[in-house]
């Protein structure tokens, strides 16, 4: 019996491609039996594995799967890959050193990189989150890797900062700009007024108008301390993590204040360390509301710091934080103020009812 010999007719890359030419043709062409070279080997393989004809498609792919990322590589850099076929690799192929090369290729679609980006794990996860460019160009695609279950502490944490420092800093500018030109609008609007009004009014009025002067120049200095507070504000959104870390640690007061809240915990870490921090700092930070739980749990953990009965205090009485911290700080307590814990319902059941217990214990 003799073996099958592919056809000889004129080869015609494009009629293989648009499944024109001669199914023989195309099923050997599937097979990798033509004297084709590795370009348009590969080209018409891609193009093969959708080919209407369910032998040649299933052929193709098989081909495909023994593809080399070695000759995927060579192929990339021959010629420049249409979107077509980009996408038609990356849904042939499971292997990850060919998924990051379809990554890392300046002429992949976005469509192709959101599909991998649901599933992506390893180096081609890796791939995708270093290349900033790209997510930044691409909100769906920085979500479609946000979305992927089998997503790295590491990467997650790249792209949190990565949010943080881009998207997040463009918000907040917009809402300041807007802020600032809101404020600056009212203000014009009540110098106009001001204006008509001292205009309208006749010499009896002077003393008056003086008087209202005066109480404007007060408001002016309350304005000023706000405008300060914005600009602080502003000043630490346009700062790196590492200048941040650096204000937490060696910053003033106003600054560890807006920085305990950092969602970064190297940023807030760098708070608590500080060598300048008061116990008044302590006690307000222990009483704040918008900071990472983590934070209280932190400065229960201090010796020195539960020592401080004003900080203790504020710890408990604190309902954002976490009852096993409030509980193992409640035997700090005096009788009088175990009382008002057990009593407030704003705290967490099991935190009321270890200072009952506590103050039934020390009143006897």
């Amino acid at each position: 019996m003799s073996s099958a010999r592919p056809p000889e007719p004129e080869l015609s890359v494009a009629a293989l491609a648009d499944g024109s030419a001669e199914r023989t043709v195309r099923l050997f062409a599937a097979r990798g039996l033509l004297p084709l070279g590795i370009e348009d080997r590969l080209r018409t393989l891609l193009a093969l594995a959708r080919d209407p004809d369910p032998e040649v498609s299933g052929e193709a792919r098989r081909s495909l799967a023994r593809v080399t990322p070695d000759e995927w590589g060579l192929l990339f850099d021959l010629v420049p890959l249409t979107a077509d076929e980009i996408a038609r690799l990356a849904a042939a192929t499971e292997d990850s050193a060919v998924l990051e090369q379809v990554v890392r290729y300046p002429g992949t679609p976005d469509s192709v990189l959101v599909e991998i980006a649901k599933t992506a794990a390893g180096t081609v996860q890796e791939a995708l989150v270093v290349n900033q460019k790209r997510l930044l160009a691409s909100p769906e695609l920085l979500a479609a890797i946000e979305s992927n279950p089998g997503l790295t502490a590491d990467s997650r944490r790249l792209l949190h900062e990565m949010r943080e420092e881009f998207f997040e800093k463009v918000e907040r500018r917009a809402l300041l700009e807007r802020e600032t030109a809101e404020r600056e609008a009212a203000e014009q609007a009540a110098a106009a007024r001001q204006e008509e009004e001292t205009a309208r009014a006749g010499e009896a009025e002077a003393e008056a108008a003086l008087a209202s002067g005066a109480a404007t120049s007060a408001e002016g200095e309350e304005e000023l301390t706000e405008e300060r507070r914005m600009a602080l504000h502003q000043r630490l959104a346009y700062m790196t993590v590492a200048q941040r870390i650096d204000a937490a640690t060696k910053g003033t007061r106003e600054e560890r204040r807006v920085l305990i809240t950092s969602v970064l915990k190297p940023v807030w870490e760098a708070v608590l360390k500080s060598p300048f921090l008061t116990d008044v700092e302590l006690e307000a930070f222990a009483a704040m509301r918008n900071v990472d739980e983590e934070v209280f749990r932190r400065m229960a953990a201090k010796p020195d710091w539960v020592r401080k009965y004003g900080v203790v205090l504020a710890l408990i009485r604190n309902p954002k934080v976490p009852p096993e911290v409030g509980m193992s700080l409640v035997k700090f307590l005096r009788l009088r103020d175990l009382k008002a814990i057990m009593n407030d319902r704003s705290l967490a059941e099991a935190v009321r009812v270890t200072a009952r217990k506590l103050y039934l214990i020390k009143r006897s």
